[in-house]
Parts: C-alpha cells; sequence; structure tokens
C-alpha cells in the first residue's frame, strides 16, 4: 500500500514530530508490517492551577490500498485528543484542582 495523500497536525500544541518522513505521500507500507506517525503535545510553560485543556486535531491519511470487503481505502481523518494537564499547587477541590 502507498500513501497518496498525507495532511499532518499542524496546531502549535499538537502537531506531527517528524511530517516529511513520518506517514509521507509516496511511503510504501508492505503486507503484515505497519507504518508510525509521531505526535507532539506542547504545554504553556510554567502556567499553574490552570484546568486541564483539551487539544485536538486530525491527520488526513489516503492509501491505494483495499479494505476487508474490497472497497476502496479512501480518505481517513485519524483524530488525536489530548488533555493538557499542569501542575496544581496549593489546597485542592474534591476534583484535583486548586
Amino acid at each position: 500500500m502507498t500513501i497518496t495523500k498525507s495532511k499532518p497536525l499542524v496546531d502549535p500544541k499538537l502537531f506531527a514530530a517528524r511530517p516529511l518522513t513520518d506517514l509521507h505521500k509516496g511511503q510504501t507500507i508492505d503486507v503484515n508490517t505497519c507504518a508510525i506517525g509521531e505526535v507532539d503535545i506542547v504545554a504553556a510553560a510554567a502556567v499553574v492551577n490552570r484546568p486541564p485543556e483539551l487539544v485536538s486535531d486530525a491527520w488526513t491519511l489516503n492509501a491505494n490500498g483495499i479494505n476487508p470487503d474490497g472497497s476502496p481505502f479512501g480518505v481517513r481523518d485519524v483524530l488525536i485528543l489530548a488533555s493538557i494537564t499542569r501542575r496544581q499547587i496549593g489546597s485542592l477541590l474534591a476534583d484535583g484542582t486548586a
């Protein structure tokens, strides 16, 4: 299978670590193997006592592969969800926030 389209994550807090080499257009994935796309998460520096921040983005992929039912692979959006939890200092509430 060959990746025919790859649009990696580009959010400043959630992004593809190596967009030019991980899951890139033209990459071939052999039968019974897999390919990996590493995603990095970056939180604001030294911000404490803030509620968790949910971030999300999608890595859009298409390949010339075939699904088990014989249909074309088609365009897929691989959704990445993350929660950035910052350090809580001082007395905490029951939910763990300051």
